[in-house]
C-alpha cells in the first residue's frame, strides 16, 4: 500500500502557530498535552476497559458508577488513564524527538496546529477533486484518520533522518552478519496474502465481522462485498506478494505489514495496521522462507537493517530519556471530560 504523503501533512503544519488550547494535563519534556489532544488517546480506551472490567468482574458499563468503583482496588477510571498516558507518551515522544532534531517546531507538534492542518488537508483534498485530480484515501478525513496519517508521518521523518545518520564500517556489518545470518535466514520469507480494508475510525465491529465471514469460508472480493453489506462501509479487498528482504531495502524496516504476517498463522486474520485512512487486515494464504546467502549477497540487506536497528535504538533511547509530568487536573478527570 502506498504511503500517504508526507509532504503534504506537515506542509499543512508549517502554515500553523499557537498552542494547544484548553487546559493542560501533562507535559512532555516540557512540551504541552491539552485535554483536547489526551481526549483522543482516552477515548481510544473506553471500549477495551469497559470490556475488560465486564469480562474479568462482571461490571456493568453502563452503570452510574462503573467508573469510580474500585475492583482489586483500582478502579476502570485509572486503568483508562493509564492506558491513554503510555499512547500519549509515545505519541507526544515521538513528536518531542522531531521537535529536538529540528524536523518540526513546538507550533507544528501543538493541538491546536494539528486541528488546524486538518481543515487545511480536507480543504486541499476538496480542491484537488474538484480540478480533477486525484486524492490517496477518502475524499475527507475524519479528525482521528488525520492524527493517524500525522503521527506516522511524523515518526517515519524521525526514523528516516536517525536512519540516513546511522553509517556502518564494513567490519561492522560483517559482524552482524555472523551474529544474524541464521536468525535472518529464518525471519526472511516470500508470502501471498489477501489484504481486507475500509475506513479506519467509522466501526468498532467491522473486525470481528470479518473474522465472522472467513470463518464461513468466504473470501477474497466477495468476502469485503459481505462486509460492505453488513456494516455499511466501503470495503476493499486485494491480493499482494509480499517479500521480507525487498520490503525491508525499500521501507528501511520490517514494517508492521512483514510483522503480522511473520506472527500469524495461514488464513488467520491479523492487524489492524492503518495507511492512508484505512484499518487493513492481512490473511497470510501462504509464506515460504527463503536463505539470506553470503555477505557478499546480502550485503544491502544487512546495512539496511544494520542502520534501521540503529536508528530504533537511538528513538527508544530518546524516548526513555524524556520526562512526563502530569499536572493537577490529570488527576482529576472523570469519564464526562473524556467522553463527548
Amino acid at each position: 500500500m502506498k504511503r500517504f504523503c508526507l509532504a503534504v501533512l506537515l506542509t499543512a503544519a508549517v502554515l500553523l502557530a499557537g498552542c494547544s488550547g484548553g487546559d493542560t494535563v501533562a507535559h512532555l519534556d516540557g512540551h504541552p498535552v491539552s485535554l483536547e489532544e489526551y481526549r483522543q488517546y482516552a477515548y481510544d480506551s473506553i471500549s477495551l476497559v469497559s470490556a475488560e472490567y465486564n469480562r474479568t468482574y462482571g461490571a456493568d458499563p453502563n452503570a452510574a458508577d462503573f467508573w469510580t468503583t474500585a475492583y482489586d482496588g483500582v478502579t476502570p477510571m485509572q486503568t483508562l488513564l493509564e492506558n491513554a498516558d503510555e499512547a500519549v507518551r509515545q505519541a507526544k515522544g515521538v513528536q518531542a524527538a522531531a521537535v529536538e532534531l529540528g524536523l518540526l517546531t513546538e507550533e507544528q507538534i501543538s493541538w491546536e496546529g494539528r486541528q488546524e492542518a486538518f481543515e487545511t488537508e480536507n480543504r486541499t483534498r476538496l480542491e484537488t477533486l474538484e480540478a480533477g485530480g486525484i486524492v490517496y484515501g477518502p475524499e475527507q478525513l475524519t479528525l482521528a484518520q488525520f492524527c493517524s496519517y500525522w503521527q506516522s508521518a511524523v515518526q517515519q521523518q524521525v526514523e528516516d533522518l536517525l536512519y540516513q545518520n546511522a553509517q556502518p564500517t564494513e567490519q561492522q556489518l560483517r559482524d552482524y552478519y555472523d551474529e544474524h545470518a541464521a536468525e535472518l535466514s529464518a525471519r526472511n520469507f516470500t508470502a501471498e496474502a489477501d489484504f481486507y480494508y475500509w475506513p479506519a475510525g467509522e466501526s468498532d465491529t467491522a473486525a470481528q465481522e470479518l473474522v465472522q465471514i472467513l470463518a464461513q469460508g468466504i473470501r477474497q472480493q466477495v468476502a469485503a462485498d459481505e462486509l460492505a453489506a453488513r456494516t455499511g462501509l466501503e470495503t476493499g479487498w486485494r491480493q499482494e506478494t509480499v517479500n521480507t528482504r525487498e520490503m525491508g531495502k525499500e521501507d528501511q524496516a520490517y514494517t508492521r505489514t512483514v510483522q503480522l504476517l511473520a506472527d500469524c498463522a495461514l488464513d488467520e486474520p491479523a492487524g489492524p495496521l492503518y495507511a492512508e485512512g484505512m484499518e487493513v487486515w492481512i490473511v497470510p494464504r501462504s509464506r515460504q522462507n527463503e536463505e539470506i546467502g553470503s555477505f557478499e549477497e546480502a550485503q544491502a540487506e544487512i546495512e539496511d537493517l544494520w542502520r534501521t536497528e540503529q536508528a530504533q535504538n537511538q528513538l527508544q533511547q530518546m524516548l526513555d530519556g524524556q520526562t512526563w509530568k502530569p499536572t493537577a487536573l490529570h488527576d482529576k478527570l472523570t469519564i464526562e471530560q473524556i467522553r463527548p
